[in-house]
Protein backbone atom coordinates (compact mmCIF):
# COMPACT_ATOMS: atom_id res chain seq x y z
CA UNK A 1 0.00 0.00 0.00
CA UNK A 2 1.22 3.51 -0.80
CA UNK A 3 0.70 7.28 1.25
CA UNK A 4 1.33 9.55 -1.96
CA UNK A 5 -0.19 12.32 0.10
CA UNK A 6 0.16 13.32 3.20
CA UNK A 7 -1.53 16.18 5.50
CA UNK A 8 -0.33 17.38 8.58
CA UNK A 9 -2.27 18.99 10.84
CA UNK A 10 -0.11 21.35 12.55
CA UNK A 11 -1.93 23.17 14.98
CA UNK A 12 -5.74 22.74 15.96
CA UNK A 13 -5.37 26.78 17.16
CA UNK A 14 -7.43 29.03 14.89
CA UNK A 15 -7.66 32.78 15.17
CA UNK A 16 -11.17 32.36 13.46
CA UNK A 17 -14.57 30.87 14.39
CA UNK A 18 -15.86 29.94 10.73
CA UNK A 19 -19.57 28.73 11.17
CA UNK A 20 -19.38 25.96 9.18
CA UNK A 21 -15.85 24.52 9.87
CA UNK A 22 -16.67 20.65 9.82
CA UNK A 23 -13.58 20.17 12.09
CA UNK A 24 -15.53 21.97 15.12
CA UNK A 25 -19.36 21.23 14.17
CA UNK A 26 -18.52 17.51 14.28
CA UNK A 27 -17.36 18.30 17.89
CA UNK A 28 -13.88 16.89 17.54
CA UNK A 29 -12.05 17.94 20.62
CA UNK A 30 -8.49 19.75 20.12
CA UNK A 31 -5.42 17.31 20.12
CA UNK A 32 -2.47 18.93 22.10
CA UNK A 33 0.08 20.65 19.44
CA UNK A 34 3.18 17.99 19.96
CA UNK A 35 4.46 17.66 16.91
CA UNK A 36 6.99 19.33 15.51
CA UNK A 37 9.87 19.80 12.54
CA UNK A 38 12.46 17.29 13.86
CA UNK A 39 9.78 14.63 14.38
CA UNK A 40 8.68 15.17 10.53
CA UNK A 41 12.43 14.95 9.70
CA UNK A 42 12.46 11.65 11.44
CA UNK A 43 8.62 10.13 10.15
CA UNK A 44 9.74 11.05 6.67
CA UNK A 45 12.84 9.34 7.01
CA UNK A 46 11.38 6.20 8.40
CA UNK A 47 8.84 6.46 5.37
CA UNK A 48 11.77 6.33 2.54
CA UNK A 49 11.87 2.73 2.77
CA UNK A 50 8.50 1.74 3.33
CA UNK A 51 5.90 3.96 1.09
CA UNK A 52 5.98 6.59 -1.84
CA UNK A 53 5.79 10.04 -0.69
CA UNK A 54 4.74 13.00 -3.29
CA UNK A 55 3.07 15.52 -1.37
CA UNK A 56 2.33 17.12 2.20
CA UNK A 57 0.24 19.65 3.20
CA UNK A 58 0.34 21.79 5.90
CA UNK A 59 -2.97 22.48 7.32
CA UNK A 60 -4.81 23.02 10.74
CA UNK A 61 -6.28 25.11 12.32
CA UNK A 62 -4.42 27.95 11.51
CA UNK A 63 -0.94 26.77 10.58
CA UNK A 64 0.57 30.48 9.99
CA UNK A 65 0.04 30.28 14.29
CA UNK A 66 3.18 27.84 14.31
CA UNK A 67 6.14 30.26 14.46
CA UNK A 68 8.41 26.85 13.58
CA UNK A 69 6.28 27.03 10.30
CA UNK A 70 9.13 27.56 7.56
CA UNK A 71 11.16 24.64 9.56
CA UNK A 72 8.15 22.30 8.70
CA UNK A 73 8.50 24.01 5.19
CA UNK A 74 12.07 23.35 4.52
CA UNK A 75 11.59 19.64 5.84
CA UNK A 76 8.91 18.92 3.18
CA UNK A 77 11.30 20.33 0.60
CA UNK A 78 14.10 18.52 1.95
CA UNK A 79 12.94 15.60 1.11
CA UNK A 80 11.49 16.85 -2.26
CA UNK A 81 8.11 16.68 -2.02
CA UNK A 82 5.08 18.60 -3.58
CA UNK A 83 4.29 21.28 -0.33
CA UNK A 84 0.83 22.86 -0.12
CA UNK A 85 -0.43 25.09 2.82
CA UNK A 86 -3.99 25.65 3.66
CA UNK A 87 -4.59 29.08 5.65
CA UNK A 88 -7.40 31.58 5.97
CA UNK A 89 -4.55 34.09 5.03
CA UNK A 90 -5.61 36.64 7.74
CA UNK A 91 -1.75 36.37 9.30
CA UNK A 92 -0.38 36.42 5.88
CA UNK A 93 2.83 38.84 5.55
CA UNK A 94 5.10 40.11 2.31
CA UNK A 95 7.66 38.28 4.02
CA UNK A 96 5.99 34.92 4.54
CA UNK A 97 4.56 35.43 0.94
CA UNK A 98 7.97 35.58 -0.25
CA UNK A 99 9.19 32.78 1.73
CA UNK A 100 6.13 30.46 0.20
CA UNK A 101 7.70 32.13 -3.23
CA UNK A 102 11.00 30.30 -2.22
CA UNK A 103 10.14 27.11 -1.57
CA UNK A 104 7.71 26.84 -3.69
CA UNK A 105 4.47 26.31 -1.58
CA UNK A 106 1.09 25.68 -3.11
CA UNK A 107 -0.62 28.20 -0.80
CA UNK A 108 -4.26 27.92 -0.80
CA UNK A 109 -6.32 30.74 1.19
CA UNK A 110 -10.01 30.45 1.90
CA UNK A 111 -12.13 33.54 0.18
CA UNK A 112 -16.49 33.21 0.22
CA UNK A 113 -16.83 36.44 -0.84
CA UNK A 114 -15.68 39.39 -3.01
CA UNK A 115 -17.53 41.85 -0.96
CA UNK A 116 -16.74 41.74 2.68
CA UNK A 117 -20.90 41.04 3.73
CA UNK A 118 -21.22 37.11 3.28
CA UNK A 119 -17.08 36.34 4.15
CA UNK A 120 -17.50 38.25 7.66
CA UNK A 121 -20.57 36.56 8.18
CA UNK A 122 -19.43 32.64 8.40
CA UNK A 123 -16.09 33.76 8.63
CA UNK A 124 -14.61 37.23 9.37
CA UNK A 125 -11.35 39.00 9.02
CA UNK A 126 -12.56 39.90 5.25
CA UNK A 127 -10.29 42.89 4.61
CA UNK A 128 -7.04 40.51 5.84
CA UNK A 129 -7.62 37.89 3.66
CA UNK A 130 -7.96 40.46 0.92
CA UNK A 131 -4.54 41.73 2.09
CA UNK A 132 -3.38 38.38 2.43
CA UNK A 133 -4.03 37.18 -1.29
CA UNK A 134 -2.60 41.03 -2.34
CA UNK A 135 1.03 39.90 -1.00
CA UNK A 136 0.73 36.43 -2.60
CA UNK A 137 0.39 38.62 -5.90
CA UNK A 138 3.07 40.92 -5.06
CA UNK A 139 5.20 38.39 -3.81
CA UNK A 140 4.72 36.56 -7.37
CA UNK A 141 3.77 33.05 -5.82
CA UNK A 142 3.17 31.03 -8.75
CA UNK A 143 1.00 28.52 -7.38
CA UNK A 144 -1.46 30.53 -5.44
CA UNK A 145 -5.01 29.43 -4.63
CA UNK A 146 -8.60 30.58 -3.48
CA UNK A 147 -10.45 28.11 -2.12
CA UNK A 148 -14.55 29.07 -1.74
CA UNK A 149 -16.92 27.23 0.58
CA UNK A 150 -20.36 28.02 -1.57
CA UNK A 151 -24.00 27.76 0.21
CA UNK A 152 -26.80 29.13 -0.60
CA UNK A 153 -25.86 32.66 0.63
CA UNK A 154 -23.28 33.17 -1.84
CA UNK A 155 -24.15 31.60 -5.07
CA UNK A 156 -24.63 35.40 -6.37
CA UNK A 157 -20.60 35.63 -5.77
CA UNK A 158 -19.34 32.37 -7.78
CA UNK A 159 -18.70 34.37 -10.97
CA UNK A 160 -17.39 37.57 -9.71
CA UNK A 161 -14.72 35.24 -7.44
CA UNK A 162 -14.06 33.46 -10.60
CA UNK A 163 -13.38 36.38 -12.30
CA UNK A 164 -11.08 38.18 -9.74
CA UNK A 165 -9.07 35.22 -9.62
CA UNK A 166 -8.64 35.26 -13.09
CA UNK A 167 -7.66 38.50 -13.07
CA UNK A 168 -4.86 37.99 -10.01
CA UNK A 169 -3.75 34.99 -11.30
CA UNK A 170 -4.79 32.86 -9.02
CA UNK A 171 -6.60 29.33 -9.72
CA UNK A 172 -10.26 28.72 -7.81
CA UNK A 173 -11.86 26.07 -6.30
CA UNK A 174 -15.31 25.90 -4.98
CA UNK A 175 -16.59 23.14 -2.52
CA UNK A 176 -20.48 23.01 -1.34
CA UNK A 177 -20.36 23.60 2.56
CA UNK A 178 -21.58 21.03 4.80
CA UNK A 179 -24.73 22.04 6.43
CA UNK A 180 -27.40 21.15 8.71
CA UNK A 181 -30.20 20.80 6.36
CA UNK A 182 -32.46 23.05 8.69
CA UNK A 183 -29.78 25.65 8.05
CA UNK A 184 -31.02 27.80 5.63
CA UNK A 185 -28.22 28.37 3.51
CA UNK A 186 -27.77 24.33 3.06
CA UNK A 187 -27.68 23.88 -1.02
CA UNK A 188 -30.73 21.67 -0.73
CA UNK A 189 -32.77 24.49 0.19
CA UNK A 190 -32.03 26.38 -2.60
CA UNK A 191 -35.44 27.10 -4.96
CA UNK A 192 -35.11 25.43 -8.70
CA UNK A 193 -34.12 28.49 -9.93
CA UNK A 194 -30.80 29.36 -7.26
CA UNK A 195 -30.08 25.62 -8.04
CA UNK A 196 -29.87 26.50 -12.32
CA UNK A 197 -28.38 29.75 -11.31
CA UNK A 198 -25.73 28.00 -9.22
CA UNK A 199 -25.04 25.39 -11.84
CA UNK A 200 -24.81 28.09 -14.22
CA UNK A 201 -22.22 30.07 -12.76
CA UNK A 202 -20.08 26.96 -11.63
CA UNK A 203 -20.02 25.68 -15.49
CA UNK A 204 -17.16 27.96 -17.03
CA UNK A 205 -14.91 27.38 -14.17
CA UNK A 206 -15.82 22.81 -14.22
CA UNK A 207 -15.34 23.16 -17.91
CA UNK A 208 -12.13 25.04 -18.01
CA UNK A 209 -10.86 22.53 -15.65
CA UNK A 210 -12.09 19.90 -17.18
CA UNK A 211 -14.50 18.65 -14.22
CA UNK A 212 -17.24 18.29 -15.31
CA UNK A 213 -17.91 14.94 -13.00
CA UNK A 214 -16.92 17.20 -9.85
CA UNK A 215 -19.82 19.58 -11.17
CA UNK A 216 -22.10 16.53 -11.12
CA UNK A 217 -21.35 15.49 -7.94
CA UNK A 218 -22.23 19.65 -6.95
CA UNK A 219 -25.07 19.30 -8.65
CA UNK A 220 -26.47 15.99 -6.32
CA UNK A 221 -25.38 18.12 -3.25
CA UNK A 222 -27.61 20.88 -4.14
CA UNK A 223 -31.05 18.47 -5.23
CA UNK A 224 -30.56 15.80 -2.60
CA UNK A 225 -28.23 17.37 0.42
CA UNK A 226 -25.74 14.68 0.30
CA UNK A 227 -23.12 13.49 -2.51
CA UNK A 228 -24.37 10.16 -4.47
CA UNK A 229 -22.96 6.74 -3.33
CA UNK A 230 -19.27 6.32 -5.18
CA UNK A 231 -17.17 3.17 -6.00
CA UNK A 232 -14.60 4.22 -4.50
CA UNK A 233 -12.73 6.69 -2.55
CA UNK A 234 -8.67 7.40 -4.26
CA UNK A 235 -8.39 9.85 -0.84
CA UNK A 236 -8.78 6.90 1.82
CA UNK A 237 -6.56 4.46 -0.01
CA UNK A 238 -3.82 7.13 -1.36
CA UNK A 239 -3.83 9.67 1.59
CA UNK A 240 -2.84 10.20 5.50
CA UNK A 241 -4.12 12.36 8.00
CA UNK A 242 -1.52 13.61 10.59
CA UNK A 243 -2.96 15.34 13.93
CA UNK A 244 -0.55 17.66 16.06
CA UNK A 245 -0.37 15.04 18.49
CA UNK A 246 0.92 12.76 15.82
CA UNK A 247 -1.95 10.40 15.70
CA UNK A 248 -2.48 9.37 12.08
CA UNK A 249 -6.40 8.77 10.93
CA UNK A 250 -7.32 7.55 6.98
CA UNK A 251 -9.43 10.84 6.23
CA UNK A 252 -10.47 13.22 7.62
CA UNK A 253 -14.03 12.18 8.22
CA UNK A 254 -12.50 9.10 10.40
CA UNK A 255 -10.52 10.32 13.41
CA UNK A 256 -12.50 8.50 16.04
CA UNK A 257 -10.43 5.44 13.83
CA UNK A 258 -6.45 5.98 14.76
CA UNK A 259 -3.97 4.07 13.32
CA UNK A 260 -1.24 5.02 15.26
CA UNK A 261 1.11 7.74 16.18
CA UNK A 262 4.12 8.87 13.95
CA UNK A 263 5.90 9.78 17.49
CA UNK A 264 5.88 6.48 18.24
CA UNK A 265 4.86 3.79 15.56
CA UNK A 266 6.60 3.21 12.28
CA UNK A 267 5.20 3.67 8.69
CA UNK A 268 4.59 -0.54 8.34
CA UNK A 269 2.88 -0.61 11.76
CA UNK A 270 0.51 2.55 10.02
CA UNK A 271 0.16 0.88 6.94
CA UNK A 272 -0.98 -2.49 8.37
CA UNK A 273 -3.78 -0.41 10.20
CA UNK A 274 -4.54 1.51 7.18
CA UNK A 275 -4.76 -1.82 5.16
CA UNK A 276 -6.97 -2.94 8.29
CA UNK A 277 -9.41 -0.01 8.41
CA UNK A 278 -9.58 0.15 4.61
CA UNK A 279 -10.62 -4.01 4.35
CA UNK A 280 -13.71 -2.86 7.35
CA UNK A 281 -14.79 0.19 5.59
CA UNK A 282 -15.06 0.05 1.93
CA UNK A 283 -13.78 3.53 0.56
CA UNK A 284 -16.73 6.10 -0.79
CA UNK A 285 -19.15 4.06 1.17
CA UNK A 286 -18.75 6.63 4.24
CA UNK A 287 -18.92 9.58 1.84
CA UNK A 288 -20.39 13.17 3.25
CA UNK A 289 -20.72 16.57 1.81
CA UNK A 290 -17.13 16.85 3.61
CA UNK A 291 -15.22 14.66 1.29
CA UNK A 292 -16.07 16.86 -1.71
CA UNK A 293 -13.06 19.52 0.07
CA UNK A 294 -10.37 16.79 -1.11
CA UNK A 295 -11.72 15.74 -4.35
Amino acid sequence: MIIKHQYLIVTEACNLKCTYCWYKSDGLKDATTRIQPHHLRHWLSQCLSAVEIESLTLTGGEPLLRHDLQGFLNISREFSLNTGLLTNGTLMTPRLAAEFRDLDVEVFITLDSITPDYHNNVRGEHESVMQGLHFLSEALVPRRNITTVVSRGNIDQIEPLRMFAKKDGFDITFHPASLSARDRNNLVNCTQEEIQTLLRHLHPWAHERNRAHYLSLFAWVARFGHPPKLRDCKFARTSLIINSDGLCYPCFQHKTQPLGNVLLDSPKQIITSRQAFVDVFRPASCIRTDCLGVF
